[in-house]
């Protein structure tokens, strides 16, 4: 991957990729903060400022203004908040790039937050926060988060608690952005097809007067868990929806390489051992597999799977036998040579998007102030050994990491606690 950094004074990063094979840009800002670094009366307001970011600047007064602008582009516009990082971005055709950026540029320095728009607001994000949690696929994993993290902000739903949401006000939100969308604190990247002496000039036009200032560290996070865990919400479902997962590893952690293999043979795709298992061989799910989450200072693992209500038990007790067979016998070779090609395949095709090369640069920028090329990447993960996959699984499949949540008419944690035996 071809690509370049530059500091601005201010300490601003670009990140600039050209993609000359494609007729697309995307430009995207995104600071190192989101809902980890909320404090518990302000819950939300990570999420909250990304709402309000595109409803209106000096210069373009209105949410209408700013969509009429980039659609008249025909461009792709959006934002995202995660528990590290808040983004925006635009993607266009290329002769657009001036646009976008002015844009984008616009939102952060110069949005209004009025009164009137924070009070409509609150209506919206109350009925996305109610929608997210009428499905039961989405809400498992804030209740799995919860288990895991406990009072940890990093256990905190991202889209805030009811009365957060109905109390937050302009002067929690100028204080928010003043404080946290900083250039030092800031990435600016864009890839496509764009020549970088522009768009760096372009940026730096833009942006480079922005004042840093001292910022503060998230609340860090340290596991306090001596045994198997279980959190249910009973609620009448047709389905019960679990996630069952283990501590895992933190971004910058040598084994994540070997942990992400794991993961792919566990339950990526409709190979994976978990779907093979649960789906084609037991007919218990419908939708079954896992994934891996890491942060800068901690990580998960978590399997997923939405059951019948009547077979919650046998589930439960198919996912614990396959980690335990990932812990007891070496992976045979040719399913590991699979996963590698899994990770590998999907990267490559993803990379042939303008806007997932802005997130795979920009993410790892903003988190570990380092990048590792697709490139590298690939060779890391070839160069792991079954022996490592094993001995991953046996880390981390443990009693004491050990987490199950649920969603559904689950009567009490009698039955299935003694099913949550990784030994």
């Amino acid at each position: 991957m071809d690509y370049q950094k530059d500091t601005l004074k201010n300490g601003l990063r670009v990140l600039i990729a050209p993609m000359l094979q494609v007729k697309s840009v995307t430009a995207m800002i995104v600071a190192g903060v989101g809902s980890r670094f909320e404090e518990r009366q302000h819950q939300g307001i990570a999420h909250f400022t990304e709402h309000m970011m595109f409803k209106g600047t000096k210069r373009r007064p209105t949410a209408l203004a700013i969509a009429s602008e980039l659609e008249g582009i025909g461009a792709d516009f959006n934002a995202f908040t995660g528990e590290e990082l808040t983004g925006f971005y635009v993607k266009a055709a290329s002769k657009h790039l001036p646009l976008a950026l002015d844009v984008l540029s616009d939102i952060l320095l110069n949005s209004k937050f009025e009164e009137k728009e924070i009070a409509r607001e609150k209506g919206v994000i109350l009925e996305e926060r109610r929608m997210h949690r009428d499905n039961p696929r989405e809400h498992i994993g804030d209740l799995y988060n919860k288990l895991v993290f406990g009072e940890h902000p990093l256990g905190w739903e991202t889209v805030g608690r009811e009365e957060t949401i109905k109390a937050m006000c302009r002067e929690d939100l100028l204080d928010y952005t003043s404080r946290w969308f900083k250039p030092e604190n800031t990435v600016v990247v864009v890839t496509g097809d764009t020549d970088r002496e522009k768009a760096l000039a372009e940026v730096r036009w833009r942006l480079g007067k922005l004042q840093p200032a001292k910022l503060s560290k998230p609340l860090p996070f340290k596991a306090r868990q001596g045994k198997p865990e279980i959190l249910i919400e009973e609620r009448k479902t047709n389905q019960t929806h679990l996630a069952l997962g283990v501590r895992g590893y933190p971004l910058s952690h040598p084994k994540k390489y070997a942990c992400a293999v794991l993961n792919t043979i566990l339950g990526e795709g409709m190979s994976s051992r978990l779907f093979l298992q649960l789906r084609e061989k037991m007919g218990l799910a419908y939708y079954v597999g896992s994934l891996m989450a890491p942060y800068t200072d901690t990580g998960t693992l978590v399997t997923f799977a939405g059951v019948n209500n009547q077979k919650t038990g046998k589930a439960v007790e198919a996912i614990i036998g396959e980690l335990k067979r990932l812990k007891d016998k070496p992976v045979p070779s040719r399913e590991i040579s699979k996963a590698k090609e899994i990770i590998k395949g999907e990267l490559v095709l993803s990379l042939e998007s303008s806007s997932f090369v802005a997130r795979f640069l920009v993410g790892q920028e903003v988190l570990e102030r380092k990048i590792e090329t697709p490139e590298e990447l690939m060779k890391k993960i070839d160069a792991v050994a079954a022996k490592e996959v094993q001995g991953v699984a046996r880390e981390i499949f443990v009693n004491e990491g050990l987490n199950l949540a649920l969603i559904g008419p689950v009567k009490g944690e009698k039955q299935l606690l003694p099913l949550l035996d990784l030994t």
